[in-house]
């Protein structure tokens, strides 16, 4: 449904606007296609309670989610033709130029009588000041977007609920929906960090703004940074408030819209108390005579999910996944807590007949090796799980959002050609050096030669989990070994210079080459500039396998930086008068 040119004007559009917005710089760290650690964010200004005017910098992670992204909660990121009614919210969609995206759309353009966003943020010094209302102030963007919102948009709906901000600004009406929505549209446009947040048993949706922590905002009713005034101001008595990402997962905040919250923590086990991953769990709540699902979670690798929900209210739960539910029949609930209690935690176990999956092995001796060649040395951890599930606010319905958290697993093993494939078939397989659910791990293994040998990162003990491997995996070669053992006796038949390996390296790689004749050998190192940076060798050899590792560094022993590289050889034969020269390019990364 989107265009495959809407990211790069996503990007675009963002760096054009902060280049016109007063309070709000993008700052880049590192450069693209370069830096493995390169990323951007930004800065803003604010005034202080106390009066002070500083300078904020955004998180990486605050500034991809919540201003970079180009969907706001449940629509698809599309160009959309403002002037078609939204009756699937599918059908407005349209390539351009009929078809616009809100980035450039409510920034840029204005409908008659309306004022343009661009215009009335132009000249706000500052993102917001703590120390004042918002009621009609214009110094300040917060205080600006929810007056445009309120010069924008009329309190009431027809028909037609839109979920696209394009079409939401062409009605020029809606309810806290829509209200929700199209603030945080026209916030991102304006570089602010921005989220919505929806409390099913409030029937209401709202938003927050990030200012070193997420800050209470609702220009529908000129409400700013009082997120108590719903229970305290209106009598409402929340269930459960979340917050929606703009992948899709939902996160509990009822602890920063009521005063007094409690904890339902959920765990879902398969027929023999193993933990189920990535189960849906939702949450319900009884209101008079109706029961209703008012909250949903995907559990982790403990089978766990945690709800933060409100007091004084009678609350119901089931599990779903692919092994299994509980309770078995459709919709039905088990009832959990009769009148939930502030500051109480309550943890109940949910299980179904169903068994987890897992490998199926036999952990053996590792094979020997009487050569001193080659071995492997694997080190590995799983810092992170990433619990996933069915993004259950979507437009589309079938899509998937993955949300990282600590303490992740995974298995381990070794295995030679013919276990590999009965592993791949699901069969019983044969293993050494085995991990079974580990949170890290060493292994080594000297390699026989003259056969295929497998290293195996597994997660088949998760139903739907990923989870996140970092470590290394590391082969060793003996150069006296597979000298004396592969290649004792043999002279080479040709001059060869072999690609170094690895390439791209950090900060190592090792350059081989082979000599058919004694000679004068040199092997340097250039950068783009055609200047040498390093001699690896410059001595007489024989005829002979040659390798010789570069370290990254220059004559100096100065680390040198990321880029791409030329490695010559030449060789100037004694008996012949004739010279062999061959160059071949390398990239260092860091």
């Amino acid at each position: 449904y989107s265009h495959i040119d809407l990211p790069t004007e996503n990007a675009t559009l963002l760096y054009n606007n902060a280049s016109e917005l007063q309070y709000v710089e993008i700052v880049d760290y590192g450069y693209s296609g370069v830096d493995e650690d390169y990323y951007s964010t930004t800065k803003y200004w604010k005034i202080t309670e106390l009066g002070d005017t500083i300078q904020v910098e955004v998180p990486k992670e605050i500034y991809y989610w919540y201003i970079v992204h180009p969907r706001i909660s449940d629509e698809i990121p599309a160009y959309i033709d403002p002037d078609i009614v939204e009756n699937t919210h599918t059908n407005n969609i349209a390539n351009p130029p009929t078809g616009v995206f809100w980035r450039d759309y409510l920034y840029n353009y204005a409908d008659d009588g309306y004022t343009i966003l661009s215009d009335t943020l132009a000249n706000c010094p500052v993102l917001w000041n703590s120390s004042s209302t918002v009621d009609s102030s214009t110094d300040n963007a917060i205080a600006v977007i929810t007056n445009w919102m309120k010069d924008s948009m009329e309190f009431t709906s027809d028909a037609e609920r839109p979920h696209q901000p394009v079409r939401i600004y062409k009605k020029h009406i809606g309810r806290c929906g829509e209200w929700a929505d199209l603030t945080a549209a026209a916030a991102r446009i304006a570089l602010i960090p921005c989220t919505t947040l929806l409390s099913i048993s409030g029937d209401h949706t709202w938003d927050e703004f990030w200012d070193e922590a997420w800050i209470h905002w609702e220009p529908v009713n000129t409400m700013i940074n009082n997120p108590f005034h719903y229970e305290n101001g209106w009598g409402w008595e929340f269930a459960s408030v979340f917050e929606i990402r703009s992948d899709g997962c939902l996160s509990p905040v009822t602890d920063r819209y009521s005063e007094r919250v409690a904890t339902i923590t959920i765990y879902a086990f398969d027929g023999n108390g193993a933990p189920i991953d990535g189960a849906l769990i939702m949450l319900a709540v009884e209101s008079g005579t109706s029961i209703y699902y008012d909250n949903w979670g995907y559990t982790d690798n403990e089978g766990k999910y945690v709800f933060i929900v409100g007091e004084g209210r009678k609350y119901y739960a089931r599990f779903d996944s692919d092994i299994g539910c509980d309770p078995e029949a459709v919709n039905s609930v088990y009832l959990l807590v009769e009148n939930s209690g502030g500051g109480e935690a309550y943890s109940f176990d949910l299980d179904t007949d169903g068994i987890m999956p897992s490998p199926d092995f036999i952990e053996i001796s590792p094979p020997t090796d009487i050569l001193e060649d080659y071995k492997i040395v694997c080190d590995f951890s799983a810092p992170n799980q990433v619990t996933s599930g069915n993004i259950i606010m979507d437009d589309i319905g079938t899509a998937q959002f993955y949300m990282k958290s600590e303490n992740g697993l995974t298995n381990f093993f070794m295995m030679d050609n013919d276990n590999f494939a009965l592993y791949q078939t699901g069969h019983s397989f044969d293993t050494f050096n085995a991990f079974n659910d580990v949170e890290n791990g060493m292994a080594t293994f000297d390699i026989p030669a003259e056969s295929d040998w497998y290293v195996i990162f597994d997660d088949k003990n998760n139903l739907n989990n990923p989870q996140h491997i970092t470590g290394s995996v590391l082969l060793y070669s003996n150069p006296i070994g597979v000298n004396d053992n592969l290649t004792e006796g043999l002279v080479p038949n040709s001059y060869s210079l072999n690609q170094n390996y690895p390439n791209p390296f950090n900060p190592m790689t090792t350059i081989a080459y082979q000599l058919p004749h004694t000679g004068q050998v040199k092997l340097q190192i250039y950068n783009t500039m055609g200047q040498e940076v390093r001699t690896l060798v410059d001595d007489m050899q024989t005829a002979d396998y040659y390798q010789m590792i570069w370290d990254g560094k220059d004559e100096q022993g100065n680390l040198l930086g990321s880029g791409i590289y030329f490695y010559r050889l030449c060789v100037n034969q004694l008996e012949e008068d004739n010279s062999f020269v061959q160059v071949k390019k390398m990239l260092l990364l860091k």
